[in-house]
Protein backbone atom coordinates (compact mmCIF):
# COMPACT_ATOMS: atom_id res chain seq x y z
CA UNK A 1 0.00 0.00 0.00
CA UNK A 2 2.69 2.34 0.50
CA UNK A 3 5.68 1.19 -1.55
CA UNK A 4 4.34 3.03 -4.44
CA UNK A 5 4.09 6.00 -2.16
CA UNK A 6 7.87 5.79 -0.61
CA UNK A 7 8.77 5.19 -4.82
CA UNK A 8 7.43 8.21 -5.57
CA UNK A 9 9.21 10.06 -2.48
CA UNK A 10 12.29 9.17 -2.96
CA UNK A 11 11.67 9.68 -6.79
CA UNK A 12 11.17 13.36 -6.65
CA UNK A 13 13.79 13.75 -3.98
CA UNK A 14 16.23 12.81 -6.71
CA UNK A 15 14.51 15.18 -9.07
CA UNK A 16 14.12 17.61 -6.88
CA UNK A 17 18.17 17.39 -6.35
CA UNK A 18 18.60 17.26 -10.26
CA UNK A 19 16.50 20.56 -10.15
CA UNK A 20 18.47 22.34 -7.65
CA UNK A 21 21.79 21.58 -9.28
CA UNK A 22 20.10 23.10 -12.59
CA UNK A 23 18.36 26.19 -11.33
CA UNK A 24 21.67 26.92 -9.61
CA UNK A 25 23.71 26.59 -13.18
CA UNK A 26 21.81 29.49 -14.19
CA UNK A 27 22.86 33.25 -13.79
CA UNK A 28 21.23 35.45 -15.51
CA UNK A 29 17.48 36.49 -14.81
CA UNK A 30 15.11 38.41 -16.83
CA UNK A 31 11.47 39.49 -16.92
CA UNK A 32 8.18 38.09 -18.97
CA UNK A 33 4.58 39.24 -18.90
CA UNK A 34 3.29 35.74 -18.58
CA UNK A 35 2.09 35.06 -15.31
CA UNK A 36 1.39 31.60 -14.19
CA UNK A 37 0.18 29.71 -11.19
CA UNK A 38 3.77 28.79 -9.20
CA UNK A 39 6.00 32.04 -10.76
CA UNK A 40 8.36 33.06 -8.39
CA UNK A 41 7.83 36.90 -8.34
CA UNK A 42 8.55 40.16 -6.45
CA UNK A 43 5.97 42.16 -5.30
CA UNK A 44 6.81 45.91 -4.42
CA UNK A 45 4.26 47.48 -1.25
CA UNK A 46 2.64 50.77 -1.67
CA UNK A 47 5.41 51.59 0.62
CA UNK A 48 8.54 50.69 -1.61
CA UNK A 49 9.59 47.89 0.23
CA UNK A 50 9.55 44.30 -1.79
CA UNK A 51 9.55 40.36 -1.14
CA UNK A 52 9.47 37.54 -2.93
CA UNK A 53 6.61 35.15 -2.84
CA UNK A 54 4.68 32.56 -5.87
CA UNK A 55 1.83 33.63 -7.64
CA UNK A 56 -1.27 31.67 -6.60
CA UNK A 57 -3.73 32.23 -8.65
CA UNK A 58 -6.11 35.45 -9.62
CA UNK A 59 -9.36 36.41 -8.06
CA UNK A 60 -11.53 37.69 -10.98
CA UNK A 61 -14.50 38.25 -8.43
CA UNK A 62 -12.11 40.71 -6.22
CA UNK A 63 -9.59 42.02 -9.53
CA UNK A 64 -6.81 40.70 -7.01
CA UNK A 65 -3.58 38.92 -7.32
CA UNK A 66 -3.25 36.23 -4.61
CA UNK A 67 0.56 35.74 -3.64
CA UNK A 68 2.26 33.68 -1.13
CA UNK A 69 4.89 34.69 0.37
CA UNK A 70 7.91 32.90 2.01
CA UNK A 71 6.62 32.57 5.76
CA UNK A 72 3.25 30.54 3.81
CA UNK A 73 1.12 33.83 4.06
CA UNK A 74 -1.23 35.29 0.89
CA UNK A 75 -1.17 38.51 0.14
CA UNK A 76 -3.78 40.20 -1.96
CA UNK A 77 -2.21 42.27 -4.79
CA UNK A 78 -4.45 44.56 -6.72
CA UNK A 79 -1.73 46.07 -9.08
CA UNK A 80 -0.59 44.09 -11.78
CA UNK A 81 2.37 46.73 -12.20
CA UNK A 82 3.57 45.87 -8.96
CA UNK A 83 4.05 42.28 -9.33
CA UNK A 84 7.43 41.49 -11.15
CA UNK A 85 8.14 37.81 -12.29
CA UNK A 86 12.04 36.78 -11.44
CA UNK A 87 12.40 33.79 -14.01
CA UNK A 88 11.86 32.97 -17.27
CA UNK A 89 12.25 30.46 -20.32
CA UNK A 90 14.20 27.00 -18.95
CA UNK A 91 14.66 28.52 -15.37
CA UNK A 92 10.64 29.07 -14.80
CA UNK A 93 10.10 25.98 -16.23
CA UNK A 94 12.88 24.43 -13.90
CA UNK A 95 12.06 26.50 -11.19
CA UNK A 96 7.90 25.80 -11.38
CA UNK A 97 8.83 22.19 -11.66
CA UNK A 98 10.85 22.03 -8.30
CA UNK A 99 8.08 23.72 -6.61
CA UNK A 100 5.51 21.64 -7.68
CA UNK A 101 7.64 18.97 -6.62
CA UNK A 102 8.57 20.00 -2.93
CA UNK A 103 4.43 20.67 -2.49
CA UNK A 104 3.97 16.90 -3.39
CA UNK A 105 6.81 15.86 -1.70
CA UNK A 106 5.65 17.54 1.69
CA UNK A 107 1.87 16.00 1.17
CA UNK A 108 3.63 12.41 0.65
CA UNK A 109 5.78 12.69 3.56
CA UNK A 110 3.42 13.49 5.88
CA UNK A 111 1.15 10.35 4.63
CA UNK A 112 4.40 8.32 5.38
CA UNK A 113 4.30 9.51 8.73
CA UNK A 114 2.86 6.53 10.72
CA UNK A 115 2.57 4.28 8.39
CA UNK A 116 5.04 1.52 8.99
CA UNK A 117 3.32 -1.48 9.88
CA UNK A 118 3.58 -2.82 14.05
CA UNK A 119 6.14 -5.29 14.33
CA UNK A 120 3.58 -8.40 14.96
CA UNK A 121 2.08 -7.88 11.95
CA UNK A 122 5.73 -8.21 9.84
CA UNK A 123 6.16 -12.23 9.18
CA UNK A 124 2.10 -12.33 8.82
CA UNK A 125 0.55 -12.54 4.84
CA UNK A 126 -3.27 -12.71 6.31
CA UNK A 127 -4.28 -10.94 9.08
CA UNK A 128 -8.04 -10.78 10.49
CA UNK A 129 -8.77 -7.46 12.26
CA UNK A 130 -11.77 -5.80 14.00
CA UNK A 131 -11.75 -2.04 13.87
CA UNK A 132 -12.23 -0.97 17.21
CA UNK A 133 -11.54 3.17 16.59
CA UNK A 134 -10.69 5.31 13.51
CA UNK A 135 -9.09 8.80 13.49
CA UNK A 136 -9.99 12.17 11.36
CA UNK A 137 -8.80 11.16 7.97
CA UNK A 138 -6.02 13.81 7.24
CA UNK A 139 -4.95 14.09 3.16
CA UNK A 140 -7.06 10.83 2.60
CA UNK A 141 -5.76 8.85 5.13
CA UNK A 142 -6.42 8.02 8.91
CA UNK A 143 -5.24 5.83 11.48
CA UNK A 144 -7.18 2.86 12.28
CA UNK A 145 -6.78 1.13 15.69
CA UNK A 146 -7.68 -2.47 15.07
CA UNK A 147 -8.09 -5.71 17.46
CA UNK A 148 -7.10 -9.71 16.33
CA UNK A 149 -8.76 -12.37 17.50
CA UNK A 150 -7.47 -13.70 20.76
CA UNK A 151 -4.49 -10.99 20.71
CA UNK A 152 -4.56 -8.48 23.24
CA UNK A 153 -3.08 -5.09 22.63
CA UNK A 154 -4.69 -2.83 20.45
CA UNK A 155 -2.60 -2.15 17.09
CA UNK A 156 -2.36 0.69 14.67
CA UNK A 157 -2.34 0.83 11.00
CA UNK A 158 -2.42 4.10 8.30
CA UNK A 159 -4.68 3.12 5.64
CA UNK A 160 -6.75 5.19 3.08
CA UNK A 161 -9.89 6.29 4.30
CA UNK A 162 -12.07 4.37 1.87
CA UNK A 163 -11.19 1.26 3.45
CA UNK A 164 -13.22 2.35 6.85
CA UNK A 165 -16.30 2.14 5.00
CA UNK A 166 -16.07 -2.06 4.22
CA UNK A 167 -17.07 -3.00 8.00
CA UNK A 168 -16.55 -3.66 11.36
CA UNK A 169 -14.34 -7.03 10.67
CA UNK A 170 -11.53 -7.18 7.98
CA UNK A 171 -8.73 -9.13 6.61
CA UNK A 172 -5.15 -7.67 5.35
CA UNK A 173 -3.13 -9.01 2.79
CA UNK A 174 0.50 -7.95 3.86
CA UNK A 175 3.22 -8.83 1.09
CA UNK A 176 6.93 -7.91 2.33
CA UNK A 177 5.51 -5.44 5.51
CA UNK A 178 2.72 -3.68 3.17
CA UNK A 179 -0.80 -3.66 2.63
CA UNK A 180 -1.42 -5.15 -0.12
CA UNK A 181 -5.18 -5.57 -0.14
CA UNK A 182 -8.00 -5.18 2.60
CA UNK A 183 -10.77 -6.67 2.16
CA UNK A 184 -14.34 -7.59 4.53
CA UNK A 185 -15.17 -10.51 6.51
CA UNK A 186 -17.77 -11.79 8.92
CA UNK A 187 -17.82 -11.75 12.72
CA UNK A 188 -17.67 -15.75 12.48
CA UNK A 189 -14.70 -15.78 10.18
CA UNK A 190 -12.81 -13.56 12.25
CA UNK A 191 -13.80 -15.42 15.16
CA UNK A 192 -12.29 -18.18 13.52
CA UNK A 193 -15.30 -19.96 12.97
CA UNK A 194 -15.82 -20.81 9.62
Amino acid sequence: MYKEIRSEFEKIKIENKLLNELLSAFEKKAKTENLHSGCLVQVTDQNGGTFQGRFIRYNERRKEFIVLKDDSSEVNVTSRESINILLKGFEYITDKKLYLNELKSKELDNILKDSALPSYLSDKEYLNIKIVRISSPKLGYLIMFFEIFEYNPVLKIKVPEMYTKMGEYLQLHIIDKDIVDISPISKERYQKQE
